[in-house]
């Protein structure tokens, strides 16, 4: 099955929370992910909320061209964490 994310938002830590188009919500720890070249700019804080949906393929990435395909998130098991308290910070 082919998934497609339709909204991210930047968390603390580089966590994403992330929403399919088919309504499932998931936080998603980046972090194990951020190695090699592509991935150094998202070391910093500020870069990594920089995050975006590519409206075409789902798919989340940032101006340098780095990305997440959207099965891959989806496949991955959800990160336990709090995510009340922090999207609140987000959209302050």
């Amino acid at each position: 099955m082919l998934h497609y994310i339709k909204q991210v938002l930047p968390l603390k830590n580089f966590h994403l929370h992330v929403t399919f188009k088919n309504g499932e919500a998931k936080v998603f720890n980046a972090r194990p992910y951020l190695s090699g070249p592509i991935f150094a700019a998202l070391h910093d804080p500020r870069y990594f909320e920089q995050v975006k949906v590519d409206p075409i393929s789902g798919s989340i990435f940032w101006p340098n061209g780095a990305d997440f395909c959207p099965d891959f998130v989806h496949s991955l098991p959800e990160t336990k964490l709090q995510i009340a308290p922090e999207l609140d910070a987000v959209a302050a």
